[in-house]
């Protein structure tokens, strides 16, 4: 800085245009480069929106050849395999997807039974990536770079598993897409000028390019681009070397993505396009070129301009100021120069100058007051001011501090160490905040001390260094807060906290032992309503082995009888013992059944409302039909939900015994009869059961469902079935079990 000023007047104003003029230059490169970065930015961008644009158009058709190879999985001529006409549908099917290169149906050999395309020798794809996967995976599966068996076009096909009527898997459809596609799709996408789009297969074989798709489709990709795509993330944007063919070592902005089917972890295409690095960039460093020759113009200009007017409009008069600036310095401060400078910017600054030489000479003045003032707010501060040294002794406390501590004057603690009066648990803490300080560290301590009347009293402080001139820490400065009253308090707050604690560990105790008592009691009801539920379970095996067994006694003794005449033979023999045999295994089912039903299920499961209502049924139709009570069942949808398939068969087993139970307590002269309807609605499993016994009484309606109520003598009901069977469905599924008077009887509805 003293060089400049060493430097004549003429130069310096040269020099400063200089110095105003480099943060135009700095402007002009910084706008170059930010419209490089703009320019940077907008290619990644659009290889971004490009490579986007093209994985939705191959989303999009993958989602339609999704839709119509599950379509054609289910169709009943495919499940049959009648050849004849599934050929005739593919056909037509063929003909309304031009993208499409073959549409085809192979067994589990791999041998196609049924094509679009017509073919004369067998054809086998077992060896064929979708064919494998798809068998593996039972889902839609990709494939690769292939040139089609029967279409002999190069294509990439995806296949989806079908199944005969009996849901075995039995084979494979088959669909391949024309790589033709992929030049009307980038056709759409419209690529910059000089862009370059590649789909690569899974083992990096070119599907399709840009620049010269007949020469390079089914060619492998560059390998060490290929592997940085297959170990990167699932899409980025970088600068890439060698993507197009035309110019090998050409830079370009590149983005990529993966696609990948559901179910499949590898992707089976990646999307690639790129844009030339020098195309993104060529129109940004002309612009740069343009700014920066006309910053030379104007800045040439400039510089001439300075120098012309430096001497005569600037140099003499900032001389007079400089000189009058020297003598200001040297302690002058009756100097004053706005009588000889006038006019101008330089004229305003000679009357700054003045103004300045007059604040000077009133600081004197003012520092002085200051001084005063200063002492004046020590001597009034309500909290305790202090300056001690680094051994702790007092050099300074105010009126405020010296009360505090019980002392009249400050000559009572002057040169006494402040580390005597401060208890052995906060003492050593105190030491250090004191040595921290000395360090230029500045604290906080709360702390316990005792005054000269021996009375103990906790303090609050604040500490900081303070410094001479010359910046040297020469003693410590803090500021005290009588704090005594606020410690007794939290004292008292920590006791009354503590109690609580004691408390509430005592009653979380004493809840889950409560808790714990509950589900015992909700278990032994649970325990007592399947007990209850298997003694009817009992009377009604006994009810469907009696007709068995009758039946089973009357060719014992037809064996008997007919043994010695001529009608017992080899042949009714074998008759009969397949009679018996029938009759056996029937009422061994009849006891799988019943146990499978008292199972109880350990994990919530997927199964069928309908499957389980129609096993509740043939436990209990038979007792129902002896006292001539018809069920009558409509099923207006197939329901399937997640629960509880056992629990939920005892829940519809009580709710028919209850209807039982009604129809016996009660004298009607219609038909009796129990309706069960099954539907969905709102997306909820529905089931209803409905009788015409007249109803529930509406006095006790609102306690059906409590535990141990019941309309019946002690020896007929426990009153723990639709409590248990409300539990189980609202509890356990997380569904709705309700009950309402119908015109004729009482409707329950169970919804999952």
């Amino acid at each position: 800085m003293n060089l400049l000023f060493r430097i004549p007047i003429r130069w310096q104003l040269i020099i400063i245009v200089v110095i105003v003029a480099l943060p135009a230059a700095g402007i002009i490169i910084d706008s170059g480069i930010q419209q490089r970065n703009r320019a940077v930015n907008d290619a990644r961008m659009d290889t971004q929106r490009l490579v986007d644009r093209i994985a939705s158009e191959q989303r999009i058709l993958v989602s339609s050849v999704r839709q119509l190879v599950i379509s054609l999985s289910e169709l009943p001529e495919v499940k049959e395999k009648d050849v004849a006409r599934t050929n005739l549908f593919l056909r037509k099917i063929f003909t309304l997807h031009p993208n499409s290169s073959g549409l085809f149906i192979a067994d589990r050999t791999g041998t196609i039974w049924a094509s679009a395309l017509p073919f004369e020798k067998p054809i086998t794809v077992y060896d064929r990536r979708y064919f494998k996967n798809a068998l593996a995976s039972g889902q839609l599966s990709s494939g690769e770079f292939q040139i089609g068996r029967i279409s002999h076009k190069p294509s990439i096909n995806l296949g989806y598993p079908y199944k005969n009527n009996k849901g075995e898997v039995v084979g494979v459809v088959d669909i391949g897409i024309d790589l033709e596609y992929y030049r009307i799709l980038l056709e759409r996408a419209q690529l910059p000028r000089r862009a370059d789009m590649v789909l690569i297969d899974h083992k990096g074989l070119i599907l399709f390019s840009a620049t010269d798709s007949e020469k390079t489709i089914g060619k492998p990709y560059d390998p060490a681009l290929f592997k940085k795509m297959l170990e990167g993330p699932d899409e980025d944007t970088s600068i890439a070397v060698g993507i197009a063919d035309d110019s090998p070592r050409l830079e370009r902005y590149a983005s990529y993505q993966k696609l990948r089917l559901d179910g499949e972890q590898s992707p089976y295409m990646y999307v690639r396009v790129g844009i030339p690095v020098e195309s993104v960039l060529s129109q940004a460093n002309e612009q740069i070129v343009r700014n920066l020759t006309l910053f030379i113009l104007v800045l040439s200009s400039a510089l001439f301009l300075a120098w012309f007017i430096g001497k005569r409009s600037i140099a003499d008069r900032i001389a007079l100021l400089e000189r009058a600036s020297q003598g200001l310095a040297k302690g002058n401060l009756r100097t004053r120069v706005s009588d000889l400078i006038k006019g101008g910017e330089l004229g305003r600054l000679g009357e700054s100058f003045d103004a300045m030489a007059q604040q000077l000479a009133s600081r004197e003045e003012s520092l002085s007051n200051s001084q005063r003032f200063l002492n004046t707010i020590i001597d009034t501060e309500p909290e305790c001011l202090k300056m001690l040294d680094a051994e702790g002794r007092f050099l300074m406390m105010n009126p405020a501090g010296l009360a505090m501590i019980g002392a009249e004057s400050f000559e009572e603690v002057k040169g006494q160490s402040i580390f005597s009066r401060i208890t052995d648990e906060h003492r050593d803490a105190f030491v250090k905040l004191t040595k921290d300080v000395f360090q230029g560290v500045a604290g906080n301590l709360e702390f316990e001390a005792v005054c000269l009347n021996g009375k103990h009293v906790w303090f609050d402080t604040r500490v900081v260094p303070f410094r001479n001139d010359a910046g040297e820490i020469v003693s410590l400065l803090g500021i005290t807060r009588d704090i005594t009253d606020r410690k007794v308090a939290e004292k008292s707050l920590a006791e009354k906290r503590r109690l609580l604690e004691e408390l509430n560990m005592s009653l979380e105790q004493r809840v889950a032992d409560a808790v714990s008592e509950l589900r015992k009691k909700d278990r032994m009801m649970m325990l007592q309503s399947r007990q209850a539920a298997m003694g009817e379970m009992i009377g009604n095996i006994a009810h469907q082995w009696r007709q068995p067994l009758n039946t089973l006694g009357l060719i014992v003794q037809e064996l008997r009888m007919t043994y010695g005449h001529d009608e017992f033979n080899k042949e009714s023999l074998e008759a009969s013992v397949k009679k018996a045999m029938e009759l056996i295994m029937h009422m061994s089912r009849t006891i799988e059944d019943f146990s499978n039903y008292f199972k109880p299920d350990k994990e919530k499961m997927l199964f069928n409302v309908n499957q389980a209502v129609a096993r509740t049924l043939s436990l209990v139709e038979p007792s129902l039909k002896n006292l001539s009570i018809n069920i009558e069942v409509i099923e207006k949808e197939n329901t399937n939900i997640n629960g509880y398939a056992n629990e939920y068969s005892q829940v519809l087993l009580n709710i028919l015994l209850n209807c039982r139970d009604a129809f016996e307590e009660c004298n009607i002269d219609r038909q009796r009869v129990i309706t069960m309807a099954v539907f969905k609605e709102g997306g909820k499993s529905v089931v209803t059961v409905t009788d015409n016994a007249g109803g529930i009484p509406e006095e006790v309606m609102d306690k059906i469902f409590d535990p141990y109520f019941t309309t019946k003598g002690p020896d007929k009901g426990t009153g723990i079935g639709l409590y248990m069977a409300k539990t189980i469905i609202e509890k356990n599924m997380e569904g709705r079990l309700s009950v309402r008077n119908t015109a004729d009887g009482a409707e329950f509805r169970i919804e999952v």
